[in-house]
C-alpha cells in the first residue's frame, strides 16, 4: 500500500516518503526520494508521529499513528506501529485505502 506520509520524529528529524508495506505491527516507508535516512541521525527506538495522507473527496485527509524506528537504511526506515490503538473511524479508514 502505498500512501504519502510524513515522520516527525522527537529528535526534530522530519521525513517525507511513501509508505511501502503495512501490517497491524508496523510499516516500512520509502525514503529513497529524499537520499534516504543515511544523514539523518536515525536510531532504533526512536519514537515518532507517522501522518499517512490520503485523498478523501475533493480534500486531503490524514491518521496519526504513534511509532517507533525499528532499523533505517539508505531507501526506507521500517517502523513499529500500534493500529490497534487507532479509534474504530480511523481503523475503518485504513482499511478502505
Amino acid at each position: 500500500m502505498r500512501i504519502p506520509c510524513v515522520l516527525q520524529f522527537q529528535t526534530g528529524v522530519t521525513v517525507r516518503g511513501f509508505t511501502q508495506d503495512l501490517s497491524l505491527a508496523g510499516v516500512s516507508v520509502e525514503t529513497s526520494a529524499m537520499g534516504g535516512p543515511r544523514n539523518l541521525e536515525l536510531a532504533p527506538g526512536d519514537a515518532g508521529l507517522l501522518t499517512l495522507k490520503y485523498p478523501r473527496g475533493d480534500v486531503t485527509d490524514a491518521i496519526l499513528l504513534q511509532c517507533r524506528v525499528v532499523h533505517a537504511g539508505p531507501h526506507g526506515i521500517g517502523l513499529s506501529v500500534r493500529i490497534s490503538e487507532l479509534g474504530r473511524k480511523d481503523r475503518e479508514r485504513l482499511g478502505s485505502l
